[in-house]
C-alpha cells in the first residue's frame, strides 16, 4: 500500500474518497428504504398513543373533579375526549393537526379498522358516562357505582387501541423484515467498501448507528408499552388481594371469584364455582331484601347495600356490597359482578357503640339518641305520639348481697330476655344502668302503653329464676304531652317509679300531666 502511494498519491485519495461516497450512498438508500415502509404505521401509533394519552388525562381531571378539586374544568374532560375521537378518526380517514400529518390507514386491513370503530363507540360510551357523573357529582365519587363502570368502560377503551396499537406493530415488523433481506445485501456491499475506506470505517459505523436510533424508535415504544403493562399487572393484582369480587351467570351461579373472595367467605374457589351466593346467606336474613336486589339488577341497574353473611366456619361477617349487570356488545345482560368491601369491624364497633355489652339490649346513650329523635317528631308532628316507661327489679341489691355479682348478672340477662318476649317489634327496648330498664313504645297511648308494660311485669312475676326464686318488677309509665322534652318525659317516669315502689312494688303506676 504504501509503494502505490508513493507512486500515485492522488489516486489512493480518489479512491478512498469514490469509496466512501458509495458507502455513504448505499447507507442512505438502506435507510430511506426502510423509512418508506414503516413511516405511514409509525404515524399511526403516535395517533393510537395520542387517544389514549388523552383519554386517560380526561380519566384523571374527572377523578379529580369528582374527588372535589375546583381546579379542574369541565371544559378541559371534554376538549381531552374530543381530542382523542379526532386521533382515533384520523387513523381511519386521516387527517392533519399541530402533530403531523395522518394518513388513512389501508382499506384491506379490516381488522385493524373495525377495532377503531369499536373503539370509537366505546369513546362515545365514555363520553356519555363522563356527562352523566358530571352532571351529578355527589354519586360519582371515587368507588362508587358509577365510578366502577366509568373505570370499567375506560380500561376496556384502553385496551381495544392497545389492541390497535399491537396490529400496527405486526404490521410494521413484517415490513421491516423485507427491509432487513435489502439492508443485510447491501451491508455486505458496505462491509468491502469500508475495507477501503480505512479510517472513515469506524466513524461510518458509527454515523449508521446514530442515524437508525433516529428513525426507528420502536424499542423506547416498546418499553412504554411494557410499563404500561407493568402497571396494569399491579392493579390487578392489588384487586385480586385486597377487593373481594365474583361474578355470575344471569341465573346467578357464580362464574368466578378471585384471591380476596375466596380468603373472605373461607372456601376455595373450587366451592364457590358452580354454588350460588345463597350458601353465604343468614336464614334469618328477609327475603324482600333478595328480592328488591334481583329486582334492580335484571333491570340493568346498579344495587348497593350492607349485607350480613356467614363463612365457611359459620362466622358472621358485613359487606358494603356493590352488584352490577355485565352486558354484550349488544346490550344484552350476561351476567352480574359483585365487588364487596369488608365492613365487619365496622358493624362490631357501631353495635357495641349502641348496645350493653351484658344483656345486648340498647344501651343508655343510644337510647338517649332515639328519644330525642322521637320527642323531635312529634313536635314536628303532633299526631306521633308515643309512651314512655321505666322498670326496676325490685329489692336488686339484696339479691346481689346474698347470692353474688354473677348470679345478679345472670337475672338481668334472663329479665333482658323476657322483656324481649313480652314486647312488639317496633318497641325500643333498653339498658338504663344497673337494674333499670326503660321501653318506648311509638304511636301508642298510655292505655296501649300500659297492656304492654303489664304483660313485662306479669311475664317476669310468673318466671322462676334457678338460683333465687321469684322476682318482681315495679314500672313507671307516661305518655308525651304538648310542650314535653326528653328530661321532662323521663322525669315523670321516674317519679311515676317511686309511686309503684312507695305503693307496694311488684305495680305499673301511670304519670300524665296536661
Amino acid at each position: 500500500m504504501s509503494n502505490i502511494y508513493n507512486k500515485y498519491p492522488w489516486a489512493v485519495v480518489l479512491i478512498i474518497l469514490l469509496m466512501s461516497s458509495i458507502s455513504l450512498g448505499v447507507i442512505f438508500y438502506s435507510f430511506n428504504l426502510g423509512n418508506k415502509m414503516t413511516a405511514k404505521h409509525s404515524v399511526l401509533i403516535n395517533a393510537a398513543m395520542e387517544a389514549k394519552l388523552e383519554l386517560t388525562i380526561a380519566h384523571l381531571c374527572l377523578e379529580k373533579l369528582t374527588s372535589g378539586d375546583k381546579r379542574v374544568q369541565i371544559s378541559q374532560i371534554n376538549n381531552n375526549i374530543i381530542q382523542a375521537r379526532w386521533y382515533l378518526n384520523a387513523i381511519i380517514n386521516g387527517g392533519k393537526n399541530k402533530e403531523g400529518l395522518f394518513l388513512a390507514i389501508d382499506k384491506d386491513l379490516s381488522s385493524i379498522r373495525t377495532n377503531i370503530q369499536e373503539a370509537l363507540m366505546l369513546t362515545n360510551d365514555l363520553e356519555k358516562l363522563t356527562y352523566k357523573r358530571l352532571t351529578n357529582i355527589s354519586i360519582s365519587s371515587p368507588g362508587s357505582a358509577s365510578d366502577i363502570k366509568y373505570d370499567a368502560v375506560f380500561d376496556k377503551t384502553i385496551l381495544k387501541i392497545d389492541t390497535v396499537e399491537s396490529e400496527l406493530q405486526n404490521i410494521i415488523a413484517k415490513e421491516l423484515m423485507s427491509y432487513l433481506l435489502i439492508r443485510d445485501i447491501l451491508m455486505l456491499i458496505i462491509i468491502f467498501i469500508n475495507i477501503f475506506v480505512l479510517f472513515s470505517y469506524r466513524t461510518i459505523l458509527k454515523f449508521q448507528k446514530d442515524w437508525l436510533l433516529k428513525y426507528f424508535q420502536v424499542e423506547d415504544e416498546k418499553n412504554t408499552l411494557e410499563k404500561l403493562y407493568k402497571e396494569l399487572q399491579e392493579a390487578q393484582t392489588i384487586i385480586n388481594k385486597y377487593v373481594p369480587l365474583s361474578r355470575t351467570d344471569i341465573h346467578g351461579k357464580i362464574t368466578h371469584v378471585n384471591t380476596a373472595m375466596s380468603e373472605l367467605t373461607g372456601y376455595k374457589k373450587d366451592e364457590l364455582i358452580g354454588k350460588s351466593h345463597k350458601i353465604l346467606s343468614l336464614p334469618s336474613e328477609k327475603k324482600e331484601l333478595y328480592q328488591e336486589m334481583w329486582s334492580k339488577i335484571t333491570s340493568g341497574n346498579i344495587w348497593e347495600n350492607e349485607i350480613k353473611n356467614r363463612n365457611k366456619y359459620e362466622e358472621i361477617f358485613w359487606s358494603n356490597l356493590h352488584i352490577h349487570p355485565l352486558f354484550d356488545n349488544d346490550n344484552n345482560i350476561v351476567g352480574y359482578q359483585s365487588l364487596r368491601e369488608n365492613i365487619t369491624e365496622k358493624k362490631e364497633l357501631e353495635y357495641l357503640s349502641s348496645h350493653d355489652n351484658l344483656t345486648s339490649l340498647f344501651n343508655r346513650h343510644h337510647f338517649n339518641e332515639v328519644l330525642k329523635n322521637e320527642v323531635e317528631q312529634y313536635k314536628r308532628y303532633s299526631s306521633n305520639n308515643f309512651s314512655l316507661a321505666i322498670l326496676d327489679l325490685d329489692y336488686f341489691k339484696k339479691v346481689n348481697d346474698t347470692y353474688g355479682h354473677q348470679v345478679g348478672d345472670d337475672i338481668l340477662i334472663e329479665t333482658a330476655h323476657i322483656m324481649n318476649g313480652s314486647i312488639r317489634e317496633s318497641d325500643v327496648l333498653a339498658r338504663w344502668g344497673g337494674e333499670e330498664f326503660v321501653l318506648l313504645l311509638p304511636h301508642t297511648n298510655k292505655h296501649e302503653a300500659k297492656i304492654v308494660v303489664e304483660k313485662i311485669r306479669t311475664s317476669l312475676e310468673n318466671y322462676i329464676f334457678e338460683t333465687v326464686g321469684q322476682v318482681t318488677i315495679s314500672g313507671g309509665l307516661s305518655e308525651i304531652n304538648q310542650g314535653d322534652t326528653s328530661t321532662s318525659l323521663l322525669k315523670r317516669i321516674d317519679d311515676a317509679l317511686y309511686k309503684a315502689k312507695d305503693s307496694g312494688r311488684n305495680q305499673v303506676q301511670v304519670i300524665v300531666y296536661s
